[in-house]
């Protein structure tokens, strides 16, 4: 407004008003001096009102004096304020003290000066019945502040404490030692000694769940974390619980768990746990969509969770690998891209979805350069980087498989297999192999095996009923031994020895 008008006194006062609640008294004062000089009803008023700004703005400058330690030239300000006489006299005796505290030096003074500016003892004992009651406010005042560092002390101290050690710490240390080295079944036994004497440390329950879920006792690492989650547990048990539930998938249990710590007792690890819990219960939700087939309302709700995309490069990678399944290769490859590019953080097994991605829209020197990243490598392990590579040996080999060249493709993922053989990755690339070669017998007992740890859409099962629904035809029966030849490269007893050695493999498992 004032710069099609710079006359408007009312907009000229509205600067003032602004200017002397932020502080600013001496900008205060020049705007209301020129909106009084404009003239106008409310002229009067401004010019008192610009004085008022002007006597602040100098008594500010008094007072921040008096912060530094420089009380001669507080009293120096002040002095000029404390003379002026009229009906800011009382004021201004109340703000004096305000900036100089309640001391001697600066009280007497003002006292003085209200005896010497007033010619009245009522407007003396006025100024002095200001001052002691500015005297009292700065006591009330003071007590304010007194309360609320109490309040803020007291605040910190009620606030969740991260336990930085725990009795069982060095044994934990211990059996990581020897998991490192090689020897699991050692870091176990002294797990469960650690378990045995320390019950309620919650961090060697999960330690000791993680190594027996690795070496496939699955039900007794279920059974181990279970007394985390028992009622009355602690904050600490149930976020560990909570933690050991969202690493297999378990989100909703997760959510639960969560559910059960108080939000005063929540730290910030267990708020980030819970909002990525929160988003993959998403993932499962799209995920659903996809198993029925709904693509469109998959997509939709992908799309909406890539436009904000999670932070974690493993939630990124699930995300990516959904909208590739959906049909939206382009968003994938695009969420992966500038994930990686804003800096890695993780190691290998964090990175396989979005390897995968990359192998599945053939960029297969991105998905190699991610792997040979220099700080990706060092924050793995050897077999991380082995089962990630499992991604681009599954692309050729499909790749090989469709080009109908089944010994190459045979080669190459009996190969992965013997240095990862519980990828699942791999033994479904295995029952593709089968299954394209007419080899539909052996491709079943691969899908009968995946069945007992299907993925979420369920694609053993799906593979197994294509199988049911196409019976072989007295032609293919016919061809299998030339299929057979051609998968392996030699005779049809080679084949099925290969396909036997496959058998012992799952049933080792």
């Amino acid at each position: 407004m004032l710069q099609t008008n710079p006359q408007d006194a009312d907009a000229l006062a509205g600067m003032g008003y602004i200017a002397q609640r932020s502080g600013d008294f001496q900008a205060a004062s020049q705007y209301l001096t020129r909106a009084a000089d404009l003239g106008g009803d409310d002229s009067a008023a401004r010019r008192q009102q610009a004085a008022d700004a002007l006597f602040y703005g100098q008594l500010a400058q008094a007072q921040q004096a008096y912060k530094q330690g420089n009380i001669s030239q507080a009293l120096a300000l002040s002095a000029p304020l404390a003379q002026q006489s009229g009906r800011k006299a009382p004021r201004q005796n109340c703000s004096a003290p305000t900036f100089c505290g309640i001391t001697k030096i600066c009280r007497r003074p003002s006292r003085r000066c209200v005896r010497c500016s007033t010619s009245s003892r009522k407007t003396a004992r006025r100024g002095r019945a200001s001052i002691t009651f500015c005297a009292s406010r700065i006591k009330r005042r003071r007590r304010r502040r007194c309360c609320a560092r109490c309040r803020r002390a007291c605040s910190k101290k009620l606030q969740p404490r991260v336990v930085t050690g725990m009795p069982g710490d060095s044994l934990r240390r211990q059996a990581q030692e020897q998991a490192s080295s090689g020897n699991v079944s050692g870091a176990i036994a002294l797990l469960r000694q650690g378990v045995s004497r320390y019950p309620d440390d919650a961090w060697m329950r999960l330690d000791l769940a993680r190594l027996l879920q690795k070496s496939g006792n699955e039900s007794e690492a279920a059974s181990t974390m279970a007394a985390a989650w028992r009622p009355g547990a602690s904050s600490t048990s149930l976020y560990a619980a909570a933690l050991y539930a969202s690493e297999n998938g378990g989100w909703q249990q997760a959510q639960t768990l969560l559910g059960r710590i108080p939000a005063a007792s929540q730290t910030g690890q267990m708020r980030d746990l819970h909002q990525r819990v929160n988003y993959n219960l998403q993932l499962v939700t799209a995920q659903n969509y996809l198993a029925q087939g709904n693509t469109v309302a998959a997509s939709n709700t992908l799309r909406a969770m890539a436009a904000t995309p999670p932070k974690s490069p493993a939630d990124v990678g699930k995300l990516a690998r959904l909208l590739a399944q959906s049909g939206d290769v382009t968003t994938a490859v695009s969420l992966v891209r500038n994930n990686i590019s804003g800096g890695i953080s993780g190691n290998a097994g964090d990175y396989a979805d979005q390897v995968t991605v990359l192998n599945q829209a053939g960029l297969t020197r991105e998905a190699q350069n991610l792997l040979t990243n220099p700080q990706l490598q060092a924050s793995s392990t050897p077999t991380q980087l082995a089962s990630i590579r499992n991604g681009y040996v599954i692309n050729e080999a499909d790749h090989l498989r469709e080009q109908g060249n089944y010994a190459a493709a045979y080669d190459k993922l009996m190969g992965a297999m013997q240095s990862d053989p519980q990828n699942t990755d791999l033994m479904f690339a295995m029952a593709r192999l089968y299954q394209s070669g007419k080899m539909n017998k052996e491709a079943g007992v691969v899908y009968d095996y995946l069945m007992t740890r299907d993925t979420p859409d369920q694609a053993a099962r799906s593979g197994r009923l294509t199988l049911r629904s196409r019976p072989a035809t007295a032609a293919e029966r016919s061809s299998s031994p030339a299929a057979c030849v051609r998968i392996i490269r030699r005779t049809a007893c080679c084949c099925w020895r290969g396909s036997k050695r496959r058998r012992v493999i799952i049933s080792r498992r």
